[in-house]
């Protein structure tokens, strides 16, 4: 596994609800990351987003990031569940965030044209075992006052297709990626990228130097998706492994438990793009984008 850069880390926030009862912020429960459009008849100019799992800010409530910011202190961004913009089907939330982050933040963001998609994605030829790492919230060590994310790494065993749509647990059925590897709770919302370094690329294994050894290949990193959840397994306990769960009902043996398994759900890139390309915030950018041009014209 290669080095990350740190700014990846830096794009990840965690999610916060207020408990309904004492009003209290409680959490975290679940991760979100940072995005950016760059419009091209714009350039300097970002429209930022944050984005997550729709049962994460949605249907729990967890709709309140928490950013690090510079001085080594934390802030929360306070956002009812009716402020995102949603796609229950594809698990997806964003919000705009344009105008409510701070230079003082502790922040990157992920650039739309850094998403596995369109021309990007044809040209990469990604195929099965590509590797991948998504980064997000370890429930149970998270850093307690500070976002500490942690990395989970594997390789991609399918890959989006509509001949062979996930079962949501949404309820829907939708093309998604499938990644093998572990994850725990917390790590929905996650982002999920893939990478390949030289001289990973089997594809090329017949493509030898003067040495008989494979030639370098290309070098990848982008956005393959966002992590909605796991595929879950049926296990059966034996006498000799019989434990209690966590509500203190009793376990015998031949009882069988539904445990998430080592297959990772991933809603694909374009699909965050498809959310962006929407009404609301298509109104929002020409607003947007409108004071910029005038702004540029006055300082001309």
């Amino acid at each position: 596994m290669p080095r990350i850069h740190p700014q990846l880390q830096d794009c990840v926030f965690f999610l916060y609800r207020r408990s309904p009862k004492t009003g209290a912020i409680e959490g975290p429960f679940g991760t979100g990351f940072f995005i950016s459009r760059s419009p091209l008849a714009f350039p300097g100019l970002n429209h930022l987003y944050a984005v997550t799992n729709w049962h994460v800010a949605i249907d729990s409530g967890a709709s309140i990031m928490r950013v690090n910011c510079k001085n080594d202190t934390t802030r929360l961004l306070e956002y009812d569940p009716m402020d995102w913009h949603f796609d229950r089907g594809d698990d997806l939330a964003i919000v705009d965030v344009h105008d409510d982050l701070r230079k003082t933040d502790n922040i990157s963001y992920i650039n739309e044209r850094q998403f596995l998609a369109g021309d990007f994605w044809t040209r990469a030829g990604i195929t099965i075992g590509e590797d991948t790492f998504m980064i997000g919230l370890f429930a149970n060590h998270h850093g307690g006052n500070w976002n500490t994310p942690c990395a989970r790494f594997g390789n991609i065993s399918m890959l989006a297709s509509k001949f062979a749509p996930v079962a949501m647990e949404t309820g829907t059925k939708q093309p998604c990626h499938l990644v093998d590897t572990h994850s725990r709770g917390g790590f929905s919302g996650s982002p999920v990228f893939a990478y390949r370094t030289n001289g990973t690329d089997l594809t090329k294994l017949n493509d030898l130097d003067q040495f008989g050894l494979p030639r370098p290949t290309n070098v990848l990193l982008g956005l393959l998706g966002i992590h909605c959840g796991q595929f879950w397994e049926d296990i059966q306990f034996r006498k000799s492994m019989t434990s209690t769960e966590a509500a203190r009902a009793a376990i015998f043996e031949g009882d069988k438990l539904k445990v998430p398994s080592s297959m990772t759900i991933v809603m694909p890139a374009w699909r965050i793009s498809t959310l962006l390309d929407t009404a609301p915030f298509d109104a929002t950018r020409k607003q947007r984008e409108a004071i910029w041009r005038a702004s540029r014209d006055d300082r001309l």
